[in-house]
């Protein structure tokens, strides 16, 4: 990493990052202010050994892909959560196993992408991460807020790539909602 002085004008600590872990690069820029952070021009990828470091799922040895990802959160008495969020992250998919009540699920995910962006609702400002197929077509959506709470909305479309599913419902229906703090139930070590 290299620090960018200047940011200190602006009552932020900033620096250009390169982060390198196993098979994981990526390229970016970091600003932390006392009531919020930043991510700008994020790019590189996320290798399955490093996501396999955080969750306990069963990954196909496939990469995703981080474009050009910006993200800024604040934290303070007037407002939190995120005020903007750029970019996306892309991943051509293939085998999930995923531990559940003592079982492991599967699921062939498709190659996907994730499109960020920001959102209001209920006056909060919340992170929103589109899923899509390579058509275009609806995964799923999942909401961070500024409280780390995430709300996770799977689609039909999705689910029927999984064998044990036996689901009837429109293509775009929300058939799976959950909410949680953000790493809990993702089976974090």
């Amino acid at each position: 990493w290299s620090w960018q002085p200047w940011q200190l004008l602006l009552g932020k600590i900033g620096a250009d990052v390169n982060i390198t872990t196993g098979q994981t690069r990526l390229d970016g820029q970091v600003n932390i202010g006392r009531h919020s952070w930043q991510v700008d021009d994020m790019s590189g990828k996320i290798a399955s050994d490093t996501l396999s470091s955080v969750v306990d799922w069963q990954l196909p040895n496939t990469p995703i892909q981080v474009n050009a990802v910006s993200l800024h959160r604040q934290s303070s008495s007037k407002m939190t959560g995120f005020t903007t969020a750029d970019g996306q992250l892309t991943w051509v998919g293939g085998e999930v196993g995923y531990p559940s009540g003592g079982k492991v699920f599967y699921i062939t995910m498709p190659a996907t992408r994730a499109e960020l962006n920001t959102e209001q609702k209920n006056d909060k400002n919340l992170l929103h991460i589109n899923l899509l197929d390579n058509q275009d077509k609806r995964l799923g959506d999942l909401y961070l807020d500024g409280d780390n709470m995430l709300d996770v909305s799977l689609t039909q479309r999705l689910l029927e790539n999984m064998p044990e599913y036996q689901g009837q419902a429109p293509k775009d229906t929300a058939v799976v909602s959950v909410r949680q703090p953000l790493l809990t139930g993702l089976g974090a070590r």
